[in-house]
């Protein structure tokens, strides 16, 4: 009896294992995504930095950031387009920028997650030294599609803190 129950514990807990498993598969996946953001950010590849993501996605814009109005949709391309000097200006070495992300929540299933973290963008103007650093509050909705993550929706909710971005475990 004992041996039995043993073995059924182990049949039910099976699938368990297997879907924690795969779950940390996925959150590698994310990170390695994260890390060619970062990547793109730090080498001013706007192209790049766009096929990261989907074609259609949308950036979405909370009322406390940008010029204070409401919040604002803009498509991918778009925003590219209004970031393409920062770009340009990391690309030819007057200014290094970096993005690094913390994520406090990850949700991920077969083929999508989304996840909720604070970014930390900054750039360091390499003639004057001024740096200029944002703490952003935001979600990223992650599609996968033909084996590679993309972004569909990046929502910058809210400005944020450094005290904020340090609390969330890397």
């Amino acid at each position: 009896m004992k041996q039995i129950t043993i073995i059924l514990i182990a049949i039910l807990l099976i699938p368990f294992a297997a879907m924690s498993d795969n779950h940390a598969d996925k959150k590698a996946e994310l990170d390695a995504y994260w890390k060619q953001v970062s990547q793109t950010v730090q080498t001013g590849d706007a192209a790049g930095y766009q096929a990261l993501y989907h074609s259609d996605a949308v950036v979405v814009t909370g009322r406390a950031l940008g010029d204070g109005g409401p919040g604002s949709t803009s498509l991918i391309s778009d925003m590219i387009k209004k970031w393409q000097a920062g770009f340009d200006k990391t690309k030819a070495g007057e200014i290094n920028a970096n993005v690094i992300f913390r994520f406090s929540d990850t949700a991920v299933g077969s083929g999508s997650a989304h996840q909720t973290g604070v970014f930390h963008y900054f750039t360091v103007n390499n003639t004057t030294r001024d740096r200029y650093d944002v703490y952003v509050n935001f979600d990223a909705l992650l599609v996968k599609k033909d084996g590679k993550w993309l972004m569909v929706m990046e929502h910058q909710k809210s400005l944020s803190s450094r005290d904020e971005f340090i609390t969330i475990p890397r």
